[in-house]
């Protein structure tokens, strides 16, 4: 082989390297592009603030006065404006006060709440005599109103309800079932008597 081809063959070999070089780095480059994520990623935060628990302070109870059964059954309710009405009962004033029960309640700034009412044990309100539990009355009808609202609402279903700065109050009536004379000996009637079931308030943060 003549020197010039030797040298033609030299740079061709030369030339088919660089070729060759720049179709690995295409064909690399490619590759590179195809691995690309399809997709964006970021972080959200999560936060949680812990407030007070709602809770009942002061209780006082409701109370539905002096009164003079009937010779038939009826009835004494009392509202949350403390206003006594009868039907078939004759109201009497022998001392004892009339007055919607209260319960105080403390929370968190402007939360709102639910009110439930009923008797413990999901079973009617029962007043039975001091010393005769055989004696009963019971109590159902429940009205509420929150000091915050002002409006009085019957207890169909769960009352709604909210704080101010922290605190409400809940007035409580409701119509005490008066049986017949005959029936209800004079005495004291109450829930905390032997026998007897008391009003249960459940509040609940909404």
């Amino acid at each position: 082989m003549s020197e010039a081809n030797r040298h033609f063959d030299q740079l061709e070999q030369v030339k088919m390297s660089k070729i060759n070089k720049i179709s690995a780095l295409a064909l690399s480059g490619a590759a590179l592009a195809v691995a690309q994520p399809a997709y964006a990623q970021s972080s959200v935060d999560a936060s949680v603030a812990v407030v007070n628990p709602l809770t009942i302070g002061s209780v006082l109870s409701l109370s539905f006065g002096d009164i003079v059964p009937g010779a038939t059954a009826g009835s004494v309710t009392v509202d949350t404006n403390d206003t006594r009405t009868a039907s078939g009962v004759t109201l009497a004033s022998n001392g004892t006060t009339v007055r919607s029960g209260v319960v105080n309640l403390s929370g968190a700034g402007a939360a709102t709440f639910s009110v439930a009412i009923g008797g413990v044990g999901g079973n009617p309100v029962k007043l039975t005599k001091s010393d005769d539990d055989a004696k009963s009355m019971t109590v159902d009808t429940f009205k509420v109103r929150v000091s915050t609202d002002n409006t009085e609402t019957e207890q169909t279903s769960s009352i709604a309800g909210a704080l101010a700065s922290g605190a409400a109050a809940l007035y409580i009536g409701g119509r005490l079932n008066v049986g017949a004379s005959a029936d209800l000996p004079v005495g004291e009637y109450s829930t905390n008597h032997t026998g007897g079931n008391p009003i249960q308030v459940t509040v609940s943060y909404n």
